[in-house]
């Protein structure tokens, strides 16, 4: 039977975290569903040693991802995903304007408000108009 003493044990912990470490950026772009998450993890891989190689592959997991690439299944959906796509059929048919909402609006002396065209008082002050 083989047995670490304290002193393998601690460099089995400190390879195993920096192995860890070091993958980093792939686990991240696994995580996230990233829609390059396999060139970055052979650009984590190959050139991670290098400390800008490593940087670049933790910088390219923390641009945004591709929703379409997500699915139905990570917890990271876009608002337009949770919108339903409209109802054939039933969408709103343009209105046409009658002449009378087409014409100018004229304003309260006393308030500011519109005033109704066929109205003597205004709805909102009750100022009586001429």
């Amino acid at each position: 039977m083989f047995v670490l003493g304290p002193g393998e044990l601690l460099i089995v912990i400190v390879v195993g975290v920096g192995v860890l470490l070091y993958l980093l950026p792939a686990f991240i772009a696994g995580v996230r569903h990233h829609q390059n998450q396999g060139a970055i993890f052979v650009l984590n891989l190959l050139l991670g040693w290098t400390i800008l190689g490593w940087i670049a592959s933790l910088v390219w997991v923390c641009t945004s991802v591709d929703p379409r690439i997500l699915g139905g299944t990570s917890p990271l959906r876009t608002a337009r995903e949770l919108i339903p796509p409209p109802i054939p059929g039933l969408t709103e048919t343009p209105r046409t304007v009658s002449a009378a909402a087409a014409a100018p609006l004229r304003f309260c002396a006393d308030c500011g408000s519109p005033r109704p065209e066929t109205g003597a008082f205004c709805p909102r002050c009750g100022t009586q108009f001429a």
